[in-house]
């Protein structure tokens, strides 16, 4: 991957469902001048305000924390194509689309808001609603080249399956302290309904360049073999 430039702004692509609040706690504590949210404003009803990235003499770059949707019109290349360093943190696909479903489920509930998932079962949800990974990636990502992507762009990308580790190494490669880190647990999502059978291989073959790209970031870790337990995972 490539080495960090500090003279350079920085983007943290927070994927829905992948830890994304506890995580911009751990960056806020690193960059706390300089980090800027991106995000939908769900109660305006409008996409993230755009930053201007050109910096006065002696200011230091921005680190911009967030979702960057392509198909909603606010990924990086319709708002920060000169960026060119990034950092992320993925998860298994499967459980990031479980996660979404009891996470929205719950929220239209409270709030009594419409969404795409209130009426759906778990097992429709799984087999036809849309796994939403890669409109947040930097360039389009294909089964040819997502690892040159990954290569080219990423500074690092850790997984919520080893997240302290990751986290740690992220750390790292950002020049940051993390001797002291301590992970906060927020916005889990409890999940009530049984997962059906044979679930999770009927959706890793459905979705191929997702789980292609979530082994190789897996690979790449140095504490691939280290799991988060259960009690520390993470929904964000």
């Amino acid at each position: 991957m490539r080495t960090y430039d500090p003279d350079q702004p920085l983007i943290f692509i927070h994927v829905p469902k992948t830890a994304g609040q506890s995580v911009y706690t751990i960056f806020h504590s690193w960059f706390p001048d300089t980090i800027h949210r991106h995000y939908y404003s769900s109660t305006l009803n409008r996409p993230p305000s755009r930053l201007d990235l050109r910096q006065p003499s002696g200011s230091n770059p921005p680190l911009i924390f967030g979702h960057f949707n392509r198909d909603r019109g606010f990924g990086i290349e319709q708002y920060y194509p000169e960026v060119s360093q990034f950092v992320s943190i993925l998860r298994d696909p499967f459980e990031m689309h479980l996660s979404r479903y009891f996470y929205v489920r719950r929220w239209s509930a409270e709030r009594r808001r419409n969404s795409d998932i209130q009426d759906r079962s778990l097992t429709d949800h799984l087999q036809n609603s849309e796994l939403k990974m890669l409109v947040h990636f930097p360039r389009e990502v294909t089964r040819d080249n997502y690892r040159d992507i990954i290569e080219e762009f990423f500074v690092d990308i850790g997984c919520v399956e080893t997240l302290g580790p990751s986290l740690k190494r992220i750390g790292q490669r950002l020049g940051k302290p993390v001797e002291k880190m301590r992970l906060p647990k927020k916005n889990v999502t409890p999940r009530d309904l049984p997962i059906p059978d044979g679930a999770y291989d009927d959706f890793r073959t459905r979705w191929p360049l997702e789980f292609d790209i979530y082994d190789y970031v897996r690979s790449l870790s140095p504490a691939s073999h280290e799991t988060t337990k259960p009690s520390q995972v993470f929904e964000g």
